[in-house]
């Protein structure tokens, strides 16, 4: 087992964090026709609780950066109550001293903690499970669910810009597949707000169970060019709860 770091708190009595800076550093050796050149991405992710901001940078190469800065009041708040603690980022395993290093690749961090009273603290080490503190993992988490929202765009996304609208009198067709299985059933509903990716209940099989399937494709069809007759073809039921929601992601993902 490798050693234990604790990081003694700079001044007696907790305090309160204000920011918080994480900077990531990778070196690639790569190869090619004899010919040996680097690449360095540089990653610098800062939370600020007086700003009510999160803003992730990254460098990459000569002229190639790029900068994300989301203003979330609410989120910010709830993130550093959440990891406003004495032991926050306290304890560091530390690799064994017979790790074997990557001639090809190092990445490297520094952390950096500023409070509203007193010097910040500083973290360094290597970006791996046993370098970085203990808690990285919950922090990165707790990050992520943040910006969960904000990781995508509509405008670049084909489900929006390729939709096509339903006309006047077309029948909506769902294909949908059970759990364990990538075969497509072909459901009916009225209900517009249905798209693929969403979990709805559906009747199943010949005593018309209840089931949970996940919505793979919507299409419009006129009356004459139904995929499978009207009269044959079961509906969907109703959308799933945000409960039954959780529970099939589970089973799918």
């Amino acid at each position: 087992m490798g050693k234990v770091i604790l990081f003694a708190p700079a001044a007696a009595g907790r305090r309160k964090m204000r920011r918080i800076e994480v900077e990531y550093h990778r070196i690639t050796q790569v190869c090619q026709e004899e010919k040996v050149w680097f690449v360095e991405v540089f990653e610098q992710l800062t939370l600020d609780r007086e700003e009510k901001t999160i803003e992730l940078c990254k460098t990459f190469g000569e002229g190639h950066r790029s900068v994300h800065r989301y203003e979330m009041s609410e989120q910010v708040d709830e993130l550093f109550a959440h990891l406003d603690r004495e032991d926050f980022f306290s304890q560091i395993e530390g690799n064994p001293a017979d790790v074997v290093d990557d001639p090809r690749e190092a990445k490297m961090y520094q952390i950096r903690i500023d409070y509203a009273q007193g010097s910040p603290r500083i973290l360094q080490g290597s970006f791996d499970k046993n370098g970085l503190p203990v808690d990285f993992a919950d922090f990165a988490k707790a990050v992520q669910e943040a910006l969960w929202c904000y990781d995508w765009s509509e405008v670049l996304m084909p489900s929006v810009y390729a939709r096509v609208r339903r006309r006047r009198g077309e029948y909506i067709y769902c294909g949908v597949t059970f759990p364990g299985s990538s075969m497509r059933y072909s459901y009916l509903t009225d209900d517009d707000s249905i798209q693929a990716g969403d979990f709805v209940v559906a009747p199943a099989g010949e005593d018309n169970c209840e089931s949970i399937v996940r919505v793979e494709s919507v299409a419009y069809f006129a009356a004459d060019e139904v995929p499978y007759p009207l009269e044959k073809t079961k509906r969907i039921l109703r959308k799933c709860t945000e409960e039954e929601c959780k529970a099939a992601e589970k089973v799918w993902y």
